[in-house]
């Protein structure tokens, strides 16, 4: 979604009668040092804000919990401590 701003992604699904529409946004975690941070709010604000501008037909990836799950899997004890 970098680069299409969502007033242009509505116009188009509006345009062409899309019936759904997918973004993504891959953004670098928030980290304290070598750990990622607990609050990663702002990164899942941006696609919120993108989604809430599109429409009903968009949707989008969410990279930042995939970044969380994975560091779960790499990390064990990061993770038991965002419980």
């Amino acid at each position: 979604m970098k680069g299409f701003g969502p007033e242009f992604v509505a116009h188009y699904d509006l345009g062409s009668k899309s019936v759904f529409s997918v973004g993504e946004l891959w953004t670098n975690m928030t980290y304290e040092g070598s750990t990622p941070s607990i609050n990663q709010d702002s990164h899942r604000q941006k696609l919120c804000d993108w989604l809430d501008k599109v429409g009903p037909t968009a949707a989008l990836f969410d990279f930042t919990t995939k970044g969380i799950i994975q560091e779960g899997v790499i990390s064990p004890s990061n993770w038991y401590s965002w419980r």
